[in-house]
């Protein structure tokens, strides 16, 4: 076999493995869950739709929500979740001035004060070490879906805690004018 056979063969098999490529890369895209396609993504898309808003407004034992569905909710209901993390039992007293978050912002904030343990997802997203802290869970919707949108408080003070809340807030609506009170806006 001589050098130029060779070469044509190996250039038929690098060309026969670049059309194998790039089937597999279009069956990845459309077939298997891309744009167009009916894969992975469409069951998450059709997980992220049935989501739902908690039943109360305050909760000192969690919603027992993940931070996907926070972000999923936040966005769909125009909302925030106020985390309140605590990392052991003699913080929680720390924490109860959240209470006020939820009274002057009413049905645009979803509280909760939980264990560490209870939002393991949302603590390692924000990198939080330190506790007591909060975490101030939003959401925007965008062509690819909910987007998330956090602020993270360690300096825990109902003014800072606020100005987490104004600032995540996709549509302040009703909430406009508190955030404006307090000069946030």
């Amino acid at each position: 076999m001589s050098l130029g056979d060779k070469l044509k063969q190996y250039g038929n098999l690098f060309i026969a493995l670049l059309i194998t490529v790039g089937f597999g890369a279009t069956f990845l895209v459309y077939g298997g869950g891309g744009a167009g396609g009916s894969g992975p993504n469409q069951n998450q898309d059709q997980e992220q739709r049935n989501f739902t808003a908690p039943s109360q407004q305050f909760s000192e034992t969690g919603f027992n929500r993940s931070y996907t569905e926070q972000t999923v909710i936040a966005a769909r209901q125009e909302a925030v979740f106020v985390n309140a993390i605590y990392d052991n039992e003699t913080q929680i007293e720390d924490l109860d001035q959240v209470r006020q978050i939820q009274e002057r912002y009413g049905e645009k904030t979803f509280v909760q004060i939980v264990s560490s343990a209870q939002v393991s997802d949302i603590v390692s997203r924000n990198g939080i070490t330190e506790f007591p802290a909060v975490v101030v869970q939003g959401g925007v919707i965008t062509q690819r879906g909910p987007a998330p949108q956090q602020e993270s408080v360690t300096n825990i003070t109902v003014r800072n805690i606020e100005e987490a809340v104004c600032g995540t807030l996709n549509n302040l609506g009703s909430a406009a004018a508190r955030c404006q009170q307090i000069g946030v806006l």
